[in-house]
């Protein structure tokens, strides 16, 4: 989602959310990592083995949803990876540990900022509480995503993720 895209929107969504203040609370997620991080020993004392990762597609629970699977990575002492070691087992053979982390590019404004657009828009003749703004830019039109009157999502570790608008048509 691109910042203008969302700023021409904004208290369209805000409104239909119920959100009235503490605007620097809530950001566009502009990008997010799922990283996988193996790391390094000194000690190659371990066994020849092979590490398997989950498929990306794994990952998206939904379409604006995204969590880590069960598995998402494991060690194998067979190239197929049909036999997986357990953590433990992983561990006491001497393998990396394997760490799982979630990056994301956050943007987000306070309430001056969303309250000059409001008058920005509406001293355009626009309603700034509709979606107009973004029409006229040729824009995508956002909606809330899930039920009409859906919470906002809160993140935190090991939490699946959701955003809170996805474009319409997705």
């Amino acid at each position: 989602m691109r910042c203008e895209h969302w700023l021409s929107q904004e208290n369209h969504i805000f409104d239909r959310l119920r959100i009235t203040a503490e605007f620097e609370n809530y950001a566009l997620v502009d990008d997010i990592e799922f990283k996988i991080r193996v790391s390094s020993t000194v000690d190659h004392s371990h066994p020849t083995g092979f590490l398997f990762l989950c498929p990306v597609k794994d990952l998206q629970t939904g379409p604006s949803s995204f969590r880590w699977p069960a598995c998402p990575a494991y060690w194998s002492l067979d190239s197929s990876g049909g036999e997986r070691l357990s953590v433990e087992d992983a561990t006491r053979l001497g393998f990396p540990a394997i760490r799982l982390n979630v990056e994301l590019s956050p943007s987000s404004w306070d309430a001056r900022t969303y309250a000059g657009l409001r008058k920005f828009h509406c001293g355009k003749g626009f309603d700034p509480h509709s979606q107009d703004v973004a029409r006229h830019l040729g824009h995508p039109i956002y909606q809330v995503s899930g039920e009409l009157d859906a919470e906002c999502v809160h993140i935190s570790a090991g939490e699946m993720i959701e955003n809170v608008v996805v474009p319409n048509g997705t």
